[in-house]
């Protein structure tokens, strides 16, 4: 007759080795003393059962670095966790959760995670988490933002130095998929580290050019410009402060705030020669953009035709400077006698408009004189005009 049991073992087998275990049987009789030994046989073990997949695995970036977690294995035997990156084992944990410090940077990383037994059986990989490890600003992608990607940036709009698809994800800073000026301003904002807006924003902007003088009128804060240029110009005198960097290459005008500070003139540059400004596009540190209206200053001297004229008992006189001139403006009766003196003062270079307010006149026929000279006796006899004097007719009706 056949007979049979199920035994234990000393344990299972692993790669470390195989533990045999020794078995014999022995035949009692009535007979306590009497019996019957087999011969004796050996035999293994093996735990050839995996344990479970791993759930919920969970990735996030800090910084450049990444956090793993995942649900604990129900494995009873569980030895430990292997951690694959890309489908190569980078390591194993006992704990549920792994700190990655500087995975590779700029590239595609894919994570898995195994549990494995005490007898060496791995569940299959878990779904994996997928992350790119990418700074925003990073255009040299050194996994670092500072000064030298905005002189990478810099280099590439002035110059049109090549970028890399990952180069130009890290430089497109508001993802409008240009790079100008306003990628730039993020960069130096991101830099810094605190946030740069003022209480308010820009609200808008006009450059007006000509006759060697750049001049820049806007309300509040402005963090940089960029200009489409053309002509043969020659930058000779720079305003600007130490935290305010120009770059220009005869086609493009870039002027922003590397140190985030306020610009500390509306007149960055002088120059020579012909420059036509084409456009412009500005931002605040909001990062909002601007487009500039650009106006070109009077080549001369006018004073325009009073209106309305006749009047009563206010009119407008327009007049155009070239320069920055001291500016004298007066009215006269019909007798030659001085009324009123409208203006007595440097102007800027540009459109301007007086206001004369006649109501405390009698009506009749008046006369406005003006008279302009350059404000800067340094630029005298580079002007085909240096002074300028024009009288024009008015006739208050009330």
């Amino acid at each position: 007759e056949t007979y049979g049991v199920v035994a234990p073992t000393h344990g299972d087998s692993t790669s470390v080795g195989v533990p045999w275990t020794t078995y014999k049987v022995l035949a009692h009789t009535e007979d306590q003393w009497t019996f019957y030994p087999s011969e004796p046989d050996s035999g293994y073990s093996v735990d050839n059962l995996a344990p479970d997949l791993i759930a919920e695995l969970q990735s996030e970036v800090i910084d450049t670095d990444v956090f793993l977690n995942w649900e604990e294995s129900t494995a009873a035997d569980l030895s430990h966790y292997n951690i694959y990156l890309n489908d190569i084992l980078l390591t194993l944990t006992e704990q549920v959760d792994l700190f990655h410090e500087s995975p590779p940077y700029a590239q595609g990383l894919n994570y898995r995670v195994s549990a494995v037994d005490v007898h060496e059986n791995e569940s299959i990989l878990s779904e994996p988490t997928h992350q790119f490890i990418l700074l925003s600003g990073d255009v040299n992608l050194d996994a670092s933002v500072d000064v030298m990607d905005i002189v990478v940036l810099v280099d590439v709009i002035m110059y049109g130095s090549p970028l890399n698809d990952i180069q130009f994800i890290a430089a497109d800073m508001n993802s409008d998929n240009d790079l100008n000026v306003i990628d730039i301003v993020m960069i130096v904002d991101e830099i810094i580290g605190e946030s740069l807006s003022r209480t308010e924003g820009m609200e808008e902007i006009s450059i007006l050019y000509g006759n060697g003088i750049f001049t820049l009128e806007f309300k509040s804060v402005m963090a940089g410009i960029q200009c489409e240029v053309s002509g043969d110009y020659e930058i000779n005198n720079v305003h600007l402060s130490e935290g305010w960097n120009l770059h220009e290459n005869g086609s493009t005008l870039l002027l922003f705030a590397q140190d985030g500070s306020d610009i500390n003139t509306n007149r960055p540059f002088d120059y020579v020669g012909e420059l036509e400004v084409i456009s412009c596009i500005a931002t605040d540190w909001f990062f909002e953009p601007f487009m500039v209206n650009v106006m070109e200053l009077p080549k001369s001297y006018s004073l325009s035709a009073a209106y309305p004229n006749p009047f009563n008992p206010v009119t407008r006189i327009n007049f155009e400077l070239p320069v920055d001139s001291h500016i004298s403006m007066t009215i006269y009766n019909l007798q030659g006698r001085l009324i009123t003196t409208l203006s007595d003062e440097i102007k800027s270079a540009g459109y301007h408009t007086i206001t004369w307010n006649a109501s405390q006149q009698a009506s009749g026929i008046y006369f406005v004189k003006m008279y302009a000279r350059d404000a800067d006796m340094a630029t005298i006899g580079m002007m085909t005009i240096e002074s300028y004097l024009q009288i024009q007719k008015l006739m208050l009706v009330k």
